[in-house]
């Protein structure tokens, strides 16, 4: 899975992307027409230290790597971190990922069998 690096883009996906959340991330998506999926993480420093950040950044990544062949190409992807995220495990950030990805139909079928 690629990035979204640039500010300009992250503003068009916050602009036109459609947006789902629950109580530890905020998702948006929306289509990049291209044959593959891009993910952005937004970390406010309300969350905590740059430690706190980091490292939820870094659990973030390493989902959306284990589960690349399960979400859907063809889409940009910003995760926000919210403030109750600071102290939440991997298990619960994994959770709380998966079922934004799931509610914005970001998976693919024959991974929810």
């Amino acid at each position: 899975m690629e990035s979204v690096k640039s500010s300009r883009r992250f503003k068009e996906i916050y602009a036109g992307g459609l947006s789902k959340a629950n109580s530890l991330l905020v998702l948006y998506k929306l289509e990049n027409g291209l044959n593959v999926t891009r993910a952005g993480i937004s970390v406010s420093g309300k969350v905590g230290g740059a430690v706190i950040r980091n490292r939820q950044k870094r659990r973030l990544k390493e989902i959306l790597r284990h589960r690349d062949s399960a979400i859907i190409n063809g889409y940009d992807i910003i995760i926000i971190v919210r403030v109750k995220a600071a102290d939440a495990s991997y298990r619960e950030l994994e959770e709380s990922l998966m079922s934004l990805l799931k509610q914005q139909k970001l998976l693919n079928p024959e991974t929810l069998k």
